[in-house]
């Protein structure tokens, strides 16, 4: 905290125990990290965040952080949407069981050798999975 005031950043005094906890949860390198595009450098390329408030920076490292949590979970929502559409036009295609054999959906420019092999491996991994699942 010493080293952000001795910069140039502004502190607030009476946060000064929040301001250490922040400093403490976040850590410095990464509160850098975010007070970087906002800071000044001279000839040593040392930075100097003149008037740079440290909540300022607090807030747009929780504003980072909640933005990629909220960008898994939409990732996530597609890929179970996706998951389920493929699974239902594999369903109504092939009945139930379709998406076991593999001619119904791998492609169909490898060699019968190699899908054959595909084929195995899935198979080995689905039984593997559902074992997982059981225990």
């Amino acid at each position: 905290m010493d080293l952000f005031e001795k910069r140039g950043m502004t502190l607030d005094p009476e946060m000064r125990d929040k301001n250490i906890n922040a400093i403490e949860a976040i850590g410095y390198y990464t509160l850098k990290q975010f007070a970087y595009p906002f800071a000044y450098r001279d000839g040593y390329n040392t930075p100097d965040y003149d008037g740079l408030e440290f909540d300022f920076v607090v807030k747009r490292y929780y504003q980072d952080k909640n933005l990629r949590i909220n960008l898994l979970h939409a990732i996530e929502d597609i890929e179970v949407s996706m998951n389920s559409l493929i699974s239902h036009v594999l369903g109504n295609k092939y009945g139930a069981f379709g998406y076991l054999d593999f001619s119904n959906w791998a492609d169909n420019r490898i060699s019968k050798y190699s899908l054959e092999e595909r084929q195995f491996y899935f198979k080995k991994s689905l039984l593997r999975q559902a074992y997982n699942s059981n225990i």
